[in-house]
């Protein structure tokens, strides 16, 4: 693997944890206004949710690709 791509992937994973950090924050926010949301604002957090568990998915994946190159290089 050349620096380039790993730094690529590590820009890649940074801003996917960004992405789900900003994601956590939101989720704390609903659940502190739960009572008054409306049903399309609950429909939109289930599908971030949704999408955040895709990011961390994405993450692990990106995580083992990283690790596995660099334990058998070229």
């Amino acid at each position: 693997m050349t620096d380039e791509t790993a730094q690529n992937l590590d820009s890649q994973i940074a801003d996917l944890l960004n992405r789900i950090h900003f994601a956590e924050e939101d989720k704390r926010h609903f659940w502190e206004k739960l009572p008054s949301l409306s049903a399309e604002d609950k429909r939109h957090f289930l599908d971030s949710l949704e999408e955040v568990e895709q990011w961390k998915k994405q993450i692990e994946i990106d995580e083992k690709i990283l690790q596995f190159q660099e334990d058998y290089p070229k």
